[in-house]
């Protein structure tokens, strides 16, 4: 169970998909997707919450119109190089969409509901609770301000290559009435981005809790994951799931073809996945593919056992389960800290609504969320160089760590003080001329200004010697030459960092070294080189 985000697709994308859809030139051929229904707590423009989408009212927001046809809503309506708004799309897991797909259809209905259901939960748990925003200016200069926004629910069922994946596309429009003059303006989409992680963390804790408790899915929820953030049930072939997982396995194999790990950076991964995307192939029927569904299933299970074997049963919350559970929510500040240095309010609802999926419903997941951010251990730092959204209050941009890692951060600094005023460890300048000549010219990458700082932390004779660049300046590169050079000069390497995960993945050198600012700061880097 995944959250992804990113623009809007067309207008036609979302409603040609909808059952009550037809061509003009074909009445009987429909969409095969359930129809779409608003996502509009606040009930603007008289439409709504929950009810079926009208056409012609999607066009008109879509492209910044009021759904009326009155007028404009923002300065670039009707522009088509304008954003239409947000579209973050919740899927299940493929254990789910398993049982969806080979399910009657008052099963199938009942999956679908609870679906839209978390999907609106988490939607409105993050983006509308902490991502409703516009921008006035001030003087030329913008400034964040609370707004209201409305947008539309759309289920769909298949995934790219015909598989069952049932997913929920949550739009959001481009569309933001201020609440401190009630115009309208464009939504201030950024902060949604911070926060799609978060959202799927509680997509996945909301639909785990309803499953078991309206269907009585499994003996529980089995947590799966490098950090057990997903949720599966058990039982489910797993050679079923693997079959209807082709879509997965095409961006598997594109991600080897170009040399990306499938582990590796999501980002890269979902760059493989745009490239490798084709157009659906709908079946316009759709009772067609779920007989197709349960024809293609029928060489892996038993359909009717196994539904009765995976559903029905009485699930009961243990003490045993309570404890574990209290202790994972006790262990999230060392956990968080083990992942980042400094983390922000996002990740701490995702590391708690991760922690509690299958164990609690909405409000005590929620009660969970607020207990860690409340944790003694976890201290709020204030950013030294204020931004317009952190003066607006939004909490994205706060930025905490724990007492532990400021502790280590201090002790790093009192070190680092001592040990510069000892002048006595600098490496002859005529062995450092001449590596940095020689690397020079067997191409290795170094520009003046990385042999400038390699002459500095190896030269200077201080214990302590501070390089600091942006992400992507080379920082690895200029780190390499220093650490052989001290390597041959009989230094012994002992690589250290505030962060668990950089600690074990940075290459040794022959000096020790850390990462120790935890300003909130991006693209900012501090290494300390300690002889």
């Amino acid at each position: 169970m995944v959250a992804t985000i990113g623009q809007m697709a067309s207008a036609e994308y979302y409603l040609e998909s909808q059952r009550s859809f037809r061509h003009p030139n074909e009445y009987y051929t429909a969409g095969e997707e359930p129809d779409g229904t608003w996502f509009n707590p606040k009930g603007l423009f008289g439409l709504e919450d929950g009810v079926k989408v009208d056409s012609g009212h999607f066009h008109r927001l879509y492209n910044g119109f009021a759904p009326d046809g009155s007028g404009k809503l923002v300065q670039r309506a009707g522009n088509p190089d304008r954003s239409p708004g947000v579209d973050m799309t919740f899927s299940v897991d493929k254990s789910v969409s398993a049982l969806w797909a080979i399910a009657e259809p008052e099963m199938r209905e009942r999956i679908e509901a609870m679906a839209v259901a978390s999907a609106r939960a988490a939607l409105e748990d993050t983006v509308l609770r902490y991502c409703s925003y516009t921008r006035v200016s001030e003087k030329g200069v913008p400034r964040p301000v609370e707004a209201d926004l409305m947008g539309a629910a759309f289920v769909h069922g298949t995934s790219r290559e015909n598989d069952p994946q049932l997913h929920v596309h949550c739009t959001i429009f481009n569309v933001a009435r201020a609440r401190e003059d009630g115009k309208w303006r464009a939504h201030h989409q950024y902060p949604v981005y911070s926060w799609k992680k978060a959202a799927g963390a509680l997509f996945r804790a909301y639909m785990a809790w309803d499953l078991q408790q309206s269907l009585g899915v499994g003996v529980k929820m089995e947590q799966y994951g490098p950090n057990a953030e997903f949720t599966r049930i058990q039982g489910m072939p797993e050679d079923l799931q693997s079959f209807w997982s082709k879509r997965r396995k095409a961006i598997v194999a594109r991600a080897g073809e170009l040399g990306i790990p499938s582990l590796g950076n999501a980002a890269r991964m979902a760059g493989v996945n745009k490239i490798t995307r084709e157009g659906k192939s709908h079946d316009n029927d759709p009772e067609v593919r779920y007989r197709r569904w349960r024809d293609e299933a029928e060489g892996y299970v038993e359909r009717e056992e196994l539904i009765a074997a995976v559903t029905g049963h009485q699930i009961k919350i243990g003490q045993e389960q309570i404890r574990e559970l209290t202790d994972r929510l006790n262990d999230l500040p060392a956990h968080l800290a083990r992942e980042e240095a400094v983390f922000r309010r996002p990740d701490m609802v995702e590391a708690a609504a991760n922690a509690a999926a299958g164990l609690m419903g909405r409000e005590a997941v929620g009660m969970a969320i607020e207990r860690l951010r409340r944790n003694p251990e976890i201290e709020r730092l204030e950013p030294k160089k204020p931004t317009a959204e952190s003066r607006a209050g939004m909490v994205h941009t706060e930025v905490y760590s724990t007492r532990h890692n400021l502790g280590l951060e201090q002790a790093v600094r009192d070190m680092a003080e001592a040990m510069a005023a000892d002048t006595s460890h600098g490496l002859p300048e005529q062995a450092v001329k001449e590596k940095v000549e020689i690397l020079l010219e067997q191409g290795y990458p170094l520009s003046q200004e990385q042999s400038l700082a390699i002459r500095h932390a190896t030269t200077k004779g201080g214990r302590v010697a501070v390089i600091e660049g942006a992400a992507g300046s080379g920082k690895t590169t200029t780190l390499r030459p220093i650490t052989d050079l001290h390597r041959e000069h009989g230094y012994e390497i002992v690589p250290t960092a505030v962060a668990w995960r950089s600690a074990t993945t940075v290459t040794p050198g022959p000096i020790a070294w850390t990462s120790f600012s935890s300003s909130p700061r991006r693209g900012r880097w501090r290494s300390a080189s300690a002889r």
